[in-house]
């Protein structure tokens, strides 16, 4: 049987070469291009977001009984048809958390001589599962004291509520930092999914900081196009990604590749999630400790940034081994005016993206 996994999953090989060294291992790009003759073959699928698992796949993997993600979001899986046909599910959730609080961090910074943010500022960040949580402890490292609000948890654990359908919070016209990292629902009492609209976005003060990092369907394109002027925008994740409109970048400060969890760490966490994972599938033990795979990977390389609590802003630019974000908004700038950003750009510019390290705070 084959091992079937994405060419994208750092350290992949490595790592189950240890678990199981003599099995048949194959790369692809896309996952279209597995022949059929391999594609019966397959008893082990390994995926990042890019590779949808619908009836389609499963139709031609027939033999197929483990599939993992290596990412957090599993938007891009059809869960239910998995178990339908017994197929065993494992996904890296949390293992882009630190990355993607590292980003805000980052972004805060890279902006830091054009923001008016002080201690005093009113933050609040809309989701707080494993991201939610790790943005919340990076801004009050930064001397912010977030509040936050996620529908998805009991309402008396929150320092906010939020309306049970598309109109406005009160407590948005005194927000100066509104930082996104919910789920995309489109279902149910609280559907994220074009959260961010025009009510909301009208309720925000000029000048307000908004940071979306999660899901690009919680973004409505009208609005930001209508508000982006006398907001200040910092969008990672796109309404209609992976195609940007140039109009759009326009009135973006600053513009990432939806790269915010691509950190150094987080992606080879996400490989020992899915692969200990694997192991427990096959009850097998891993036998090496995950330190010991993050060193051999890293081999000595930089992965991590030290930062000295309630730094200022201005401050944060100043540290060495700080990484500035501004050259990859620029890099998707030049790429806008020599073309529209489709697929193929799009996708070019995440590969491309020189994975920011992650923080420690002293």
């Amino acid at each position: 049987m084959i091992i079937l996994y994405d060419h994208l999953i750092p350290g992949f090989v490595d790592l189950m070469k240890i678990l199981n060294p003599t099995a048949r291992y194959q790369s692809f790009q896309h996952i279209e291009d597995v022949s059929q003759q391999d594609a019966t073959q397959v008893g082990s699928l390994f995926i990042r977001s890019t590779t949808k698992i619908d009836s389609t796949v499963l139709e031609r993997f027939p033999k197929m009984q483990f599939t993992a993600t290596a990412t957090a979001g599993v938007d891009h899986v059809q869960q239910e048809l998995l178990a339908q046909r017994g197929i065993t599910f494992a996904d890296a959730k949390g293992s882009n958390a630190h990355g993607v609080a590292d980003y805000i961090v980052y972004a805060l910074g890279t902006l830091a001589p054009t923001l008016c943010l002080t201690a005093q500022s009113k933050a609040v960040v809309v989701g707080h599962g494993n991201v939610g949580k790790a943005v919340v402890r990076h801004l009050n490292c930064l001397g912010l004291s977030p509040y936050w609000v996620d529908p998805f948890l009991p309402k008396d654990s929150q320092t906010l509520t939020l309306q049970q359908d598309l109109q406005p919070e009160a407590w948005l016209a005194t927000t100066q930092l509104l930082c996104i990292h919910t789920p995309m629902t489109s279902r149910g009492p609280w559907p994220t999914q074009h959260w961010l609209n025009e009510q909301r976005l009208s309720q925000l003060p000029d000048g307000a900081v908004v940071i979306c990092a999660g899901r690009g369907e919680t973004l409505v394109m009208k609005a930001l196009l209508k508000h982006g002027e006398r907001l200040r925008l910092v969008l990672d994740v796109w309404p209609q990604e992976p195609f940007i409109e140039q109009r759009l970048l326009a009135v973006v400060d600053l513009a990432t590749p939806h790269i915010a969890g691509h950190s150094t760490l987080g992606k080879l966490r996400g490989t020992w999630q899915v692969v200990n994972a694997y192991a427990k599938f096959e009850k097998q033990p891993l036998p090496v400790t995950q330190q010991a795979f993050f060193d051999q990977q890293l081999q000595g390389a930089k992965a991590q940034l030290v930062l000295k609590s309630k730094l200022s802003l201005d401050q944060l630019a100043q540290s060495p081994g700080w990484f500035d974000l501004g050259a990859v908004d620029k890099a998707m700038r030049d790429s806008a005016q020599k073309q529209s950003i489709d697929r193929q750009i799009f996708t070019q510019l995440r590969h491309n993206y020189r994975q920011h390290p992650e923080i420690i705070w002293l």
